[in-house]
């Protein structure tokens, strides 16, 4: 059988890396991108075949090229996992018209542009995967002040993920939510971390393993008919009852 192929923009970091990781060791043929502002650290090749692109995806031309790449590598694209997600924190009334857009521009377009290249050919195929992340609280529209542009287009990534589903599903394709709560990747303050952890049922953070086995089921044949779904990996975190 042919390997399955993934691309996984924000691949390279945090919980897009260890998706990366975790499907090219379960025989996966998988591309990732990342912007290039900071060098990627290379990926064990013994561990599985994964191609590292550089590319913004926020920048409409810069997909085009991805896309082309993509399929000049692994010829087919038979998965999409949308790993990327810029946030900015700070009190709602500090963040101005720019940081909306930014986080709209960084969260939702790629997303929607990279479905309308790449998803015509899953349903001509009759299988493909999409899976993009939200966060955990948003099919409740639990309130983030801290965050809420971020909140707000995480909320429109699981609008147009369940629309995705709708539209598809009769032709082999899943589009599903995965929303993270308080994932220690590395990437936030440590007291920030522990101030999180204490608002958390689960009484610890997550780990980008944990986020990448529910992304593995997304993705497999077990998850057929596992179609509009968001999953919260957050112990419990974001339910609104704490």
């Amino acid at each position: 059988m042919t390997a399955r192929t993934a691309l996984i923009p924000g691949g390279t970091h945090g919980i897009g890396r260890a998706v990366a990781t975790t499907l090219a060791a379960a025989g996966w043929r998988v591309v990732v991108c990342h912007r290039g502002r900071t060098p990627a650290a290379p990926f064990d090749r013994t561990a599985g075949e994964v191609h590292t692109l550089v590319c913004d995806v926020t920048e409409g031309p810069q997909r085009d090229v991805l896309v082309r790449a993509t399929l000049a590598r692994v010829g087919s694209v038979d998965a999409l996992v949308h790993a990327v997600g810029p946030f900015s924190r700070g009190p709602w009334e500090s963040h101005g018209v720019d940081a909306w857009r930014a986080a709209f521009e960084g969260n939702v377009t790629p997303l929607v542009d990279l479905c309308d290249r790449l998803v015509p050919a899953m349903r001509a195929r009759r299988f493909g995967r999409v899976v993009s992340f939200a966060m955990a609280g948003v099919e409740h529209l639990a309130p983030r002040p801290t965050v809420a542009p971020y909140s707000a287009a995480k909320a429109a990534v699981l609008a147009f993920t369940r629309a995705l589903a709708q539209t598809c599903a009769g032709d082999g394709v899943t589009a599903n939510c995965v929303s993270p709560g308080v994932i220690d990747t590395g990437g936030l303050d440590a007291a920030l971390v522990a101030r999180l952890v204490a608002q958390v049922p689960a009484g610890r953070a997550g780990t980008s393993d944990e986020a990448a086995a529910v992304v593995r089921f997304l993705l497999g044949d077990e998850a057929a008919y596992v179609n509009g779904a968001n999953v919260p990996v957050a112990g419990a975190w974001g339910m609104g009852s704490r």
